[in-house]
């Protein structure tokens, strides 16, 4: 099914509904602390919403926020820092989804 058939207004605005600039644009959009102050029902709509309209988003937002993206991520990855040192880690989502199951299992282990 062709993402933009729904003809959003957002999905105007990115070009989604020009064939020519289809092929050519990255369809990324970057969210910097992304739905800190969201449910997660509203996180996981959003995210629903840009995800029909063929965009590929890249969040930072906490661990804990990651429930949100459960029907729309197979991997993710992690950014931690110690001292001065950063560290990237990939993920698959089901390692995402295991982690916080533990969590919210054992919260005095976090």
């Amino acid at each position: 099914m062709d993402s933009c058939n729904n003809r959003m207004p957002l999905a105007q605005a990115f070009g989604c509904h020009d064939r020519a600039r289809q092929a050519a644009a990255s369809h990324l959009i970057v969210l910097d602390e992304a739905f800190m102050r969201s449910s997660e029902e509203i996180a996981a709509a959003a995210i629903e919403i840009l995800s029909v309209m063929g965009l590929q988003v890249l969040a930072a937002t906490p661990f804990s926020k990651l429930i949100a993206f459960r029907h729309n991520a197979r991997q993710v990855f992690t950014i931690t820092k110690k001292d001065v040192v950063s560290r990237g880690k990939p993920m698959l989502y089901a390692e995402v989804e295991k982690r916080l199951t533990a969590s919210r299992e054992h919260p005095a282990a976090q």
